[in-house]
């Protein structure tokens, strides 16, 4: 499995969104470490769009594909 990250580093919102005092980015880290020990491999940098298409994975012989994209943008219901 290859996680690609659109960051420079991994977490999405959980390290970029959430501030340090409600979430260290020690503990961030240590379970980011223990994810990536299961065997994924993590390309950071990398967007939709830019870097890769969905049909470029599935060119790539990637069988299924997810999504992830977060909630970047905040909206306002006025």
């Amino acid at each position: 499995m290859d996680v690609l990250e659109g960051q420079p580093e991994p977490g999405g919102m959980l390290r970029y969104g959430i501030p340090e005092y409600r979430l260290p980015k020690d503990v961030l880290d240590l379970e980011v470490a223990q994810i990536l020990g299961l065997g994924p491999k993590l390309h950071t940098n990398r967007t939709l769009g830019k870097d890769f298409t969905i049909a470029s994975l599935r060119a790539d012989g990637f069988d299924a594909v997810f999504l992830g994209i977060g909630a970047w943008r905040s909206f306002s219901c006025a």
